[in-house]
């Protein structure tokens, strides 16, 4: 099981800890941070490609799958890149996620 500690550091900016780990949180300057780190948003993103990156590596890795032009086995890939994007749409309440 994984537990995350969130700790209030200064003004709106935090720090979230798990086990040796930290990230700085923060709110962007447009809405009142420091933006001296990433705000909810961007962690939610980062949290979700990394997640989805790190299970296809490991996937092609058990599989040792080649890619489509047989050059080189995915399982030994050297990069991997993932663009994620929030949308917040129409009806965006501010405050929320940034």
């Amino acid at each position: 099981m994984s537990m995350v500690n969130v700790k209030l550091v200064d003004g709106t900016m935090g720090v979230a800890t798990a086990g040796p780990h930290a990230i700085v949180v923060d709110r962007s300057l447009a809405n009142g941070g420091t933006y001296l780190g990433m705000v909810g948003g961007e962690i939610l993103l980062s949290a979700i490609g990394t997640c989805l990156m790190t299970t296809l590596i490991g996937a092609a890795r058990a599989r040792d799958r080649r890619d489509p032009a047989g050059v080189q086995p995915l399982g030994r890939a050297q990069r991997f890149a993932l663009a994620l994007h929030l949308d917040r749409g129409r009806n965006h309440h501010r405050g929320r996620c940034e």
